[in-house]
């Protein structure tokens, strides 16, 4: 049972967010934000990740269970996966770019949904956002605020209640070593799944 649930969260970081390459902003030029996650009604007991997002890269810390971070640079094939505080790094450099659904942190609404429909606007940390439903035959229904400013989902609530959203977000050009990662000497290699 352990061992699913740790293929499951290596699958959830693997589906956060779609894009490898340079993220597509639109014409922001970056901003980080604190991303959360909990079930509808339980806001008080929320996943608390921090999230950077560049054209240069992008960037998760805190990743459960051991606060890891995850380092995507643009300009690479591979990603990251860094537990600085135990001196231990994993390299992900699996190809897999095939269709995906996307939820929060994709650049478009509904990405690899067969159905999707916009069914208005809102607002999410005072930003305006276009809403979004979308539907899969295996996955459901799933609600998404699409911010066409930073070109980003920014909210994300599936049928069963449980929410993904932004909050803090903070738009400006990030630094671009938040997007590198260079092991020092007293770092050891390890595999992804060692990590969780």
């Amino acid at each position: 049972m352990a061992m699913r649930t740790q293929l499951l969260l290596l699958s959830g970081i693997a589906l956060c967010g779609v894009a490898w390459a340079g993220e597509d902003l639109g014409d922001a030029p970056g901003f980080s934000a604190q991303s959360l996650k909990y079930e509808e009604g339980n806001k008080d007991r929320a996943q608390e990740l921090q999230v950077y997002l560049s054209p240069d890269g992008k960037r998760i810390e805190g990743i459960p269970p051991r606060g890891v971070t995850m380092v995507s640079p643009a300009d690479e094939s591979q990603r990251y996966l860094v537990v600085e505080s135990e001196q231990v790094f994993a390299v992900d450099a699996s190809q897999e770019r095939g269709e995906r659904l996307g939820g929060l942190l994709a650049h478009e609404p509904c990405q690899g949904f067969p159905e999707s429909e916009r069914i208005g606007s809102g607002q999410v940390d005072g930003r305006d956002t276009q809403k979004w439903e979308c539907t899969h035959p295996e996955f459901g229904e799933v609600t998404q605020w699409f911010d066409t400013d930073l070109n980003t989902v920014i909210k994300d609530r599936a049928e069963n209640g449980q929410i993904e959203e932004l909050r803090d977000i903070q738009v400006g050009p990030q630094e671009k070593n938040l997007f590198r990662f260079e092991p020092g000497e007293d770092y050891q290699r390890v595999t992804p799944l060692q990590l969780f």
